[in-house]
């Protein structure tokens, strides 16, 4: 993304869902929470936040900065519209 690297994971099948998880933990945390909380027939995306494996923080990591690089992510994936489980 124009902020940097977005490490992500995706699994499942069906709407897509852009999974954000909470304080600690990256994509794997998003993943535990695609797997505990969203039906089979769900296709999740889950990045890694700023800070967090595989996605460093950039000189200016705002929130805003940080919905600027998921929306980004999800441009590249070409997923269009999506839900989100946070």
């Amino acid at each position: 993304t124009s902020h940097g690297p977005v490490t992500y994971r995706r699994g499942g099948r069906g709407a897509p869902v852009l999974v954000i998880h909470g304080a600690g933990g990256g994509h794997d945390q998003g993943r535990l929470l695609a797997e505990a909380f969203l039906p089979a027939d769900h296709h999740w995306i889950a990045p890694s936040r700023f800070g967090y494996p595989g996605s460093p923080m950039p000189p200016h990591g705002s929130t805003a900065a940080q919905a600027d690089a998921f929306a980004e992510l999800l441009d590249a994936l070409a997923t269009g519209p999506v839900a989100v489980l946070a």
